[in-house]
């Protein structure tokens, strides 16, 4: 068998001399330079042409793009845009921001810091926004070689039908930000306040700086100390709230946390005010001063033959008013007055 003049192939032909041979009608099939594809063009000498396949590189948004020869891949990169990102903030600061161009990956993170008014009427103090990003952008992905004509002819249509469908990967990413937009899934709950105020506790006594989310009614623990009834003695119960007392807490916001309103507690104690004479008050601890006295005391008249029977707030008249005469002695005035008050005569 005969070599052909490309010395590569050998010569069909039966009978064939060797010289007379017909130029060969072989596919070439020497790998490219592209190192992905085999040369298809017929039998030849000498080099063979560059790899005739490329492809095309696009943008997120498909606006821009560029060709790139087959066996570049590893040097491909995402081609620059100047269009905007089509991609929609999707934070509670989106008409604040700047629009940014067209990229693959996320988008820039918001700047602001949250700011928003809570209902405590302080605001928001995260010092960055808390709202959850827009989807991100598909990332750039190194092309993979181009198909073989002969493997894309036999590629079935729909593929190529979808692939003429198959939309850039910035419009997945904005179809994505405006569904989370439309269901309200983008801004976030601000987390719990921690302003610095101050609280008091139920009974006034003592003041604590608390953060703000924490800053409920609470009991100090002292005595309560309030004024009781009898103006003579203060409440010894702890530390509580008064329904309509000066400097007691809200009770609509001590009662929600659990410390309703309670009276203080009924002086008990006996009464201890000072009195003219040696009886005590048979009273309970009561304000203001005490009442005349009217323990029984007994006075023997002059004769010595009648006791008399008095309250001792006339005992103390009786004995002031004997004191008191000019000239004569308390003893002998008062049994003058006695005198007066005795049914039987003088024996004098």
């Amino acid at each position: 068998t005969n070599m052909r003049n490309c010395g590569r192939h050998q010569c069909k032909r039966r009978c064939c001399d060797g010289e007379s041979c017909p130029p060969c009608e072989e596919v070439c099939n020497r790998k490219l330079r592209c190192g992905n594809h085999r040369c298809p063009a017929p039998c030849h000498s000498g080099p063979c042409r560059p790899c005739p396949l490329s492809q095309t590189i696009s943008c997120a948004c498909g606006k821009s793009s560029y060709t790139l020869p087959c066996g570049a891949e590893a040097a491909a990169a995402a081609p620059r845009c100047v269009q905007q990102c089509l991609v929609p903030p999707t934070c509670r600061h989106a008409a604040a921001m700047k629009p940014h161009k067209c990229h693959f990956g996320p988008c820039p993170p918001c700047r602001f810091s949250c700011g928003t008014a809570l209902p405590c009427g302080h605001t928001c103090r995260c010092s960055s926004c808390h709202d959850t990003p827009p989807p991100a952008v598909a990332a750039f992905q190194q092309p993979k070689p181009p198909k073989s004509q002969a493997a894309a002819a036999v590629a079935p249509s729909r593929k190529a039908a979808a692939a003429v469908e198959e939309q850039p990967p910035a419009a997945l990413a904005a179809a994505a930000a405006k569904a989370m937009l439309a269901a309200g899934q983008a801004q976030q709950t601000c987390p719990a306040c921690t302003a610095s105020v101050q609280v008091q506790c139920v009974g006034q006594h003592v003041t604590q700086t608390l953060p703000c989310h924490s800053a409920k009614p609470f009991s100090c623990g002292q005595p309560c100390g309030r004024t009781l009834a009898c103006c003579n003695h203060t409440c010894s119960k702890a530390c509580h709230t008064v329904e309509g007392a000066a400097g007691s807490s809200s009770s609509a916001a001590a009662a929600a946390e659990g410390f309703k309103p309670q009276p203080c507690e009924t002086c008990s104690r006996p009464c201890t005010n000072p009195r003219s004479c040696s009886h005590p008050c048979p009273k309970p601890c009561h304000p203001g001063g005490c009442e005349l006295c009217q323990a029984d005391c007994t006075i023997a008249c002059h004769c010595g033959k009648t006791t008399l029977h008095f309250p001792c707030h006339e005992h103390q008249q009786i004995t002031a008013a004997a004191a008191a005469a000019e000239g004569i002695s308390s003893k002998q005035q008062q049994q003058g007055l006695v005198g007066k008050l005795c049914s039987r005569p003088c024996t004098n």
